[in-house]
């Protein structure tokens, strides 16, 4: 590469050898130097456009439609996985997520209050909370991971609960809204 340096009337020439440059040209740049971090290396998306609706179980329950599997590229990857759902109760309904088997992302343990990473309380009939979350999971891994939502009905009463609808639906356009929910999951580098 050459080097020119223009002061004035005065000019520096001269060739800055190639061992001291990691690729010859931008185009030939083919990776980062290593410690940088933080490069996003896939993404990977579940959208649910359907209606998941549950009567009321004490006991969780997946919701069809937000399970998503990535496959890290390396054990030293991270998964930072996005998440929106929107409920319609009635009652209290806590919602979690799964790795695999293994609850993540919820609170601390409390006698035996169900754990999870949000609550949803009983809203009116014609309502929908709509509930996000972000979370970045270690899974020191490189092979394949689930990742899923659960909800379960908390309130002691086993409340009906609905994702991307109103516990209504009534047929109006005014009180009857229907919803998309999403599971995004990027695979993020070290």
């Amino acid at each position: 590469m050459a080097l020119t340096r223009l002061n004035g009337i005065n000019a520096i020439t001269g060739t800055i050898p190639q061992g001291n440059i990691a690729n010859a040209s931008l185009g030939a740049v083919t990776a980062l130097p290593t410690g940088l971090g933080g490069k996003v290396l896939q993404v990977v998306q579940a959208v649910k456009t359907d209606v998941f609706y549950n009567s009321g179980s004490t006991s969780f329950t997946d919701i069809t439609g937000l399970s998503l599997a990535i496959t890290p590229s390396a054990n030293s990857s991270k998964v930072l996985v996005l998440l929106n759902i929107n409920i319609g109760s009635q009652g209290s309904q806590t919602v979690r997520l799964l790795r695999d088997s293994t609850a993540i992302y919820i609170g601390d343990s409390a006698s035996n209050r169900p754990l999870g990473f949000i609550n949803v309380v009983d809203l009116n009939q014609y309502g929908l909370e709509s509930t996000s979350g972000i979370f970045l999971d270690q899974p020191n891994t490189s092979s394949q991971i689930n990742y899923k939502i659960q909800m379960i009905s908390s309130g002691g009463g086993g409340g009906e609960y609905f994702v991307n609808r109103s516990r209504s639906d009534r047929d109006t356009a005014q009180y009857d809204p229907r919803t998309a929910s999403s599971i995004t999951l990027l695979e993020i580098g070290s």
